[in-house]
Order: C-alpha cells, then sequence, then structure tokens
C-alpha cells in the first residue's frame, strides 16, 4: 500500500513526505510500532530538508511529538514539540501548532519544569480556539488544569476543569483530574460524583486498552489512596488486571501498572512493574512523582533501602520544581519507611519531614494527606 502510494506521488516530493507522515501515526499510535514510525518520520524529515519546506518540518515535529509521549519517550517529545514551536513563527499551520503545543505543555510538566509550562499554558488555550473545534479547545483547557493542579492552584485549575467540561462533558482527562482535585481537598462526594462520569464515558468506549478505560482505572486506585475506600481499590485493580498485556500503548501500560503499584502488596509483580515505571524514572505521571511511586514498590517488596533512594530522589524533584502537592505526599512516603526501621535518626527525621508535609497540607487545605499525617504524629508519639 505504502509503495503503490509512493508510486502515484512520486518518492521525493511533499505528497510522499505527508504519506509518510500518515503511516507513521497509524504504526506508532495505532499498531503501537515506535520503530516503523521513526522510520517514517524520518524519511519525512529528509524530504522536507531537501525541499526546504518549513511547514512540511512543523507538521512532521509536532506529529513526532506526540508519537513519542504514547511511547514515552518524553524528553525527545519535549524537543520535538520545541522545535515546532519554533517553526510555528515562520509558517500559518494552526492544526501543527496546537499539536505542538499541547505536547509540549505535557511535556514540560512531565519534566518538572513547571515555569515553562506555565508560559506554554498562556497560549495553549487561543491556539486551540483558532481551530473552531470544541473538543481542542476542552483538551486544551484540561491540560492548563494540570499545571495549576500540579502546583496546587485549586482554583485555577479548578476554572480550566469546568471549562473543559463545559465544552465537552465527556473530557476524560478533565474528569480524571476533576475527581482527584475535589477529594484532595476534603469533597468527597464531589470527587465521586466525577468520578462516575468517568466510569459512565469509559463504560461507553469499547473494554480493552484505551485511555478512557486506563484514566478510569487509576482515578480509582488514587481516589481510594486519598479515602481509604477498599471498593474504589477493587474496581482499580479489575481494570488494572484486564488492560495489562492487552496490547495498548505504553502510555496505557504504563497507567495501568502505576495503578497496580498503587494497590496492595499481593497483588503486586514488581518485575512488571518496575520495568515500565523505571523507563520514566525522574518524572512527573498524571500529577505523580513516579520516583515516589517506584519508592513505594520497593518498600511493599521489603528493599527499604531503594525505597529510601527513590523516595529522597522523590522529594528533591518535586521540591526542585515546584510541584509542591506531590512533594507533601513524597514527604509522608517517605517518613513512612522511616518509621519502619529501627534508631532515634530515623523516627526524628521521620518527624521532620511529617511536621513539613503538614505545613504543605494545611496551606493547600489537602484534608485527606492532613488527616493521614496527623493519624501517624500521633503513632510516633506512642
Amino acid at each position: 500500500m505504502l509503495e503503490r502510494s509512493l508510486d502515484i506521488v512520486g518518492s521525493n516530493s511533499i505528497e510522499a513526505a505527508q504519506v509518510h507522515i500518515r503511516y507513521a501515526l497509524a504504526a506508532g499510535l495505532m499498531a503501537g510500532d515506535y520503530r516503523a514510525a521513526s522510520e517514517h518520520l524520518d524519511t519525512a524529515r529528509d524530504i522536507a530538508d531537501r525541499l526546504g519546506e518549513w511547514e512540511l518540518q512543523l507538521g512532521i515535529s509536532s506529529n513526532r511529538s506526540a508519537v513519542d509521549w504514547f511511547h514515552l519517550k518524553w524528553d525527545s517529545a519535549l524537543e520535538e514539540s520545541s522545535r515546532a514551536l519554533a517553526l510555528a513563527d515562520k509558517v500559518d499551520d494552526p492544526v501543527s501548532e496546537w499539536n505542538a503545543t499541547i505536547w509540549a505543555l505535557n511535556a514540560r510538566i512531565a519534566g518538572g519544569d513547571l515555569l515553562g509550562a506555565q508560559q506554554v499554558e498562556k497560549t495553549a488555550v487561543s491556539v486551540a480556539e483558532q481551530l473552531r473545534n470544541r473538543n481542542e479547545v476542552a483538551l486544551s483547557h484540561a491540560l492548563c488544569a494540570r499545571v495549576w493542579d500540579t502546583v496546587g492552584n485549586w482554583n485555577k485549575a479548578r476554572q480550566h476543569y469546568t471549562e473543559s467540561l463545559s465544552l465537552s462533558p465527556v473530557q476524560t482527562q478533565a474528569l480524571f483530574g476533576l475527581t482527584l482535585l475535589e477529594i484532595q481537598n476534603g469533597d468527597i462526594a464531589g470527587g465521586l460524583t466525577q468520578l462516575r462520569t468517568l466510569e459512565k464515558v469509559a463504560e461507553a468506549t469499547p473494554r480493552g486498552p484505551n485511555l478512557p478505560w486506563a484514566q478510569f482505572g487509576l482515578a480509582n486506585m488514587i481516589a481510594s489512596r486519598l479515602t481509604g475506600e477498599k471498593e474504589l481499590m477493587s474496581a482499580g485493580i479489575a481494570v488494572a488486571d484486564f488492560l495489562i498485556g492487552e496490547g495498548g500503548s505504553p502510555y496505557v501500560e504504563l497507567m495501568a501498572n502505576t495503578s497496580v503499584a498503587l494497590g496492595p502488596a499481593e497483588g503486586l509483580d514488581p518485575k512488571t512493574s518496575l520495568r515500565v515505571l523505571e523507563s520514566v524514572t525522574g518524572k512527573l505521571f498524571v500529577g505523580l512523582a513516579v520516583d515516589r511511586i517506584i519508592g513505594n514498590i520497593y518498600f511493599k517488596i521489603g528493599d527499604h533501602d531503594k525505597a529510601i533512594t527513590y523516595l529522597e530522589t522523590s522529594v528533591d524533584f518535586t521540591r526542585r520544581s515546584g510541584a509542591v502537592v506531590e512533594l507533601a505526599w513524597a514527604l509522608y512516603d517517605y517518613a513512612n519507611v522511616l518509621t519502619e526501621l529501627s534508631g532515634e535518626d530515623n523516627q526524628q527525621h521521620a518527624v521532620s519531614l511529617l511536621h513539613e508535609s503538614l505545613e504543605i497540607s494545611r496551606n493547600l487545605s489537602m484534608k485527606p494527606l492532613m488527616e493521614k499525617i496527623l493519624e501517624r504524629r500521633e503513632i510516633l508519639k506512642a
């Protein structure tokens, strides 16, 4: 099919490059074949270089950033989306500019460059509005919300999530984010209302390795961690069980393995979960510090030394990046590990970590975390 298309348009033309881009997207996003996608995009870029086509280069970089993102090549996604945004100043291609903007936003959040993400966030909605497509504007609002969610600016985050859902009531990123935002702030009923809507959206989607189901499963697991509700954990584990090994994208596989990692130790396959999660170590994923999740896996399997190493790294990373919501949780989890170790120094360090976590959670009104910290502090006093 590819050869036939190239025979028609010629192998060294703008049309040939566009054919290679289409095949790259099919290979990378539908078939999960990163190698084939990269080969097609490299060929398209060679053609664009020879022809000196800036608009073609913009399209290649913006689409490559999408393929890189879903295959967990997040540094490359940032590089390609940044390259595309630089090219957007030279050509008029609002579709490619919007694509580059959302992947740049995702990649900067993932890398902990939250100040850079806030700069991209300023134009994300206005770029989407040029396309006159409600779904794309809704997605832009949902991603903008994630920026503010991560730094604990609940009002701005809630405004963006609400605007996203007013444009598209089935926008799963907004439903996922608003579920957890409300629960983090102690509005359990409000958060569970959003979660039930997310469940309905997932159920309207074919049951399989796709984003709505992966988001629903992970939202249940995080909500369970926040509330202590075992029914939510059971629902999340059930989704993760049918997602893992079903041939979805690496991004969906990461969501499913994160769900499992947040569950009980008896349901954990450490080798599989660590293989997936360690491919994105040093990153934020849906607002979670990946190193914190890895540290908790090692804690569950009894390797306290590695647990401490990863949790210390997560504390440093979230503090440096300004991801204060996740910093509060990293401090709390690190303290939990130390309380299991003997020695007065460990206990004193745990108390210090809990004190800092409590200060952050009070400032941000993170009620479920505050309750956990106060309970843990009482245990340490005893």
